[in-house]
């Protein structure tokens, strides 16, 4: 499957190191988009940074501008189906659930987040996607084998070795 990414003669879309955007994305940048390093982008998902459209508000007589940046920060996780409108910020290591809609800056909440829902909510703090990858497989072995449901991460292992990518 195919991505359309459409940069427009006036837009800047930086993507850092490692990004990762899967099938079936849209990304249109009319001004700024910015995707941290080690982001993910899930397939079916959409950035937008224009709604393409001035709208008038006929009692003030005023034309808001249509176009503002999104950033989204690094070691993101953006799931399916989810669309980052014009205005939104996703602070680093957050986690923005399936089908959500995030239409602003949520870096206030924080980072180590699950966001998710329309309008986008704050689900849980103090949470991150493991990165590592000979970790990750650990944990793979350990869920196959049925035994548990949880597996609690020893004391000994740095947490921050675990968020961040090994690039194995």
């Amino acid at each position: 499957m195919w991505n359309k990414i459409l940069v427009a003669h006036s837009g800047c879309l930086t993507l850092y190191n490692n990004t990762r955007i899967l099938d079936c994305c849209n990304i249109d940048c009319w001004s700024q988009i910015t995707i941290g390093e080690e982001s993910r982008i899930a397939h079916r998902s959409q950035i937008m940074d224009s709604n393409h459209h001035y709208i008038l508000d006929e009692n003030t007589r005023k034309v808001p501008n249509n176009n503002k940046s999104v950033v989204i920060g690094k070691y993101c996780w953006i799931c399916n189906s989810s669309s980052l409108l014009p205005g939104a910020v996703v602070p680093d290591y957050s986690i923005v659930s399936s089908y959500s809609i995030v239409n602003k800056d949520i870096s206030s909440w924080g980072n180590h987040i699950i966001v998710g829902g329309i309008p986008v909510k704050l689900l849980k703090a103090n949470v991150s996607r493991i990165f590592n990858k000979s970790f990750e497989q650990n944990l793979c072995e350990y869920f196959n084998k049925g035994e548990k449901d949880v597996y609690e991460v020893p004391l000994h292992i740095d947490i921050n070795t675990l968020i961040q990518s090994n690039h194995e």
